[in-house]
């Protein structure tokens, strides 16, 4: 897929909006990306594309970063790894050399989309390289991988708005009880649709 329109404007905004955020009641995104090292290192990096597209849907099944990859999850045997993550969109985006080359099936397993919203894989690629990486791979997904922390932050906050806690600073904008409760009810509705 190509990310430049035809008048050299980019149109990869348009393209994420309507893929990854199809429906409106999921419309959180989050980002996967390797290799993760210091430009001093890239002249020593031996990346392969197979092996960077598998370590990145490790990455998106278990919800890890980098040097946290759980390899014991098997995407072929789900019976044993009921709480696989999974995501409404991916957007994979290869950068580098031979990314035109590179296969993305790894990224298209049915064991990584919901059945009900999934909108599934679209793949963009790019020649050039990104800060000096021979080869770079990301991953824009719509997926669950934001219910834990959007959940620990309504907690958080539902239990300083029920203290009361820091209210009358807010209270000198403006900002009172009932929009703090509106907001946490829609933090609330967003988290309850993944």
């Amino acid at each position: 897929m190509q990310l430049w329109g035809d008048n050299g404007q980019t149109q990869i905004l348009k393209q994420i909006v309507d893929h990854n955020c199809s429906n409106p009641s999921l419309k959180l995104q989050t980002i996967k990306a390797i290799p993760v090292c210091n430009d001093f290192n890239t002249d020593f990096n031996t990346e392969t594309w197979p092996g960077l597209v598998q370590r990145l849907r490790q990455m998106q099944a278990s919800d890890s970063f980098e040097h946290r990859v759980n390899w014991n999850l098997q995407l072929e045997n789900l019976n044993h790894f009921p709480k696989i993550l999974r995501s409404a969109a991916t957007m994979l985006f290869l950068r580098g050399d031979d990314a035109y080359d590179t296969s993305e099936l790894d990224f298209a397993l049915p064991q990584l989309y919901s059945a009900r919203f999934s909108t599934g894989l679209k793949c963009f690629r790019d020649s050039h390289r990104f800060f000096r990486h021979e080869k770079a791979c990301s991953a824009l997904l719509n997926s669950q991988a934001i219910v834990q922390p959007l959940q620990r932050v309504i907690h958080k906050a539902s239990d300083m708005l029920a203290e009361k806690a820091y209210l009358h600073h807010y209270q000198k904008f403006g900002v009172g009880l009932q929009m703090f409760e509106e907001v946490l009810l829609n933090c609330q509705n967003t988290l309850d649709s993944y």
